[in-house]
């Protein structure tokens, strides 16, 4: 999903909860996701030994 996407949803009260895989990489600056969205809270963050991480937000 693209940042504009997860923007409209977020307004639109799409969701209530996400599940991100974040997989690792050298990007350098981008885009940021979640700049501008603070009504998200972290329920949950796994790391996996193959650099992976799960991430649980729910909208507050």
């Amino acid at each position: 999903m693209g940042k504009l996407i997860l923007e409209m949803q977020f307004s639109l009260d799409g969701f209530a909860e996400m599940h991100f895989l974040v997989n690792p990489a050298a990007l350098g600056k981008g885009l940021r996701i979640f700049h501008d969205l603070t009504q998200l809270a972290l329920v949950k963050a796994t790391g996996f030994a193959c650099g992976v991480t799960a991430l649980h937000y729910r909208l507050q």
